[in-house]
């Protein structure tokens, strides 16, 4: 689920001169940031694991495989991939699911490689993955979206002890963004 995206800011050459710069045409992609929002229990502790649930309202193109009577199905067009100033691998978003009846996308993440990410108390909390997503009609941007999710489940390891618990008041919230 997790492509290289262009990672520079920028990623085209500086110029010269020349022909006006093109018109850009409608938005065509959903950015979805999403952010941890929550207090980190301990100095020695960061996030090792977080489950958190968007609605992917109308407007949104789901393209799935699924067999028949399946729940969940494989997304095709929808790449998670992380973000923010700590990054996990991208295979530690791998067990993410689509629920088809619900149009339900949940972000799974585990911290595979126990880098120090933490979550946050400022602005919307620490960044720590994006989702793109496609409309269904270029320059149509869909109502609805989600803004948070504050049932998440954010895994706190212990660094030294290796115990994970779950505390009370960590959350995830979203920012979308078009392009």
């Amino acid at each position: 689920m997790c492509i290289p995206l262009c990672p520079f800011s920028g990623c085209g050459g500086g110029g010269g001169g020349g022909a006006p710069a093109a018109v850009p045409g409608p938005v065509t992609k959903a950015n979805v940031k999403a952010y941890l929002f929550g207090n980190i229990t301990g100095a020695s502790n960061i996030v090792a694991t977080t489950q958190a649930t968007m609605n992917i309202p109308n407007g949104i193109f789901v393209n799935y495989s699924s067999g028949p009577g399946d729940i969940y199905g494989k997304l095709r067009n929808v790449v998670i991939y992380p973000s923010g100033s700590v990054l996990v691998n991208c295979a530690d978003f791998s067990s993410s699911t689509y629920e088809i009846a619900t149009r339900k996308l949940t972000i799974n993440m585990f911290n595979s490689g126990r880098v120090p990410i933490k979550s946050s108390f400022v602005g919307k909390g620490a960044e720590f993955a994006t989702v793109v997503l496609s409309l269904t009609a270029a320059g149509v941007t869909p109502t609805g979206m989600p803004l948070a999710d504050p049932l998440a489940s954010v895994g706190q390891e212990n660094t030294s002890t290796h115990a994970t618990d779950f505390p009370a008041g960590n959350y995830v919230n979203f920012d979308t963004t078009y392009q």
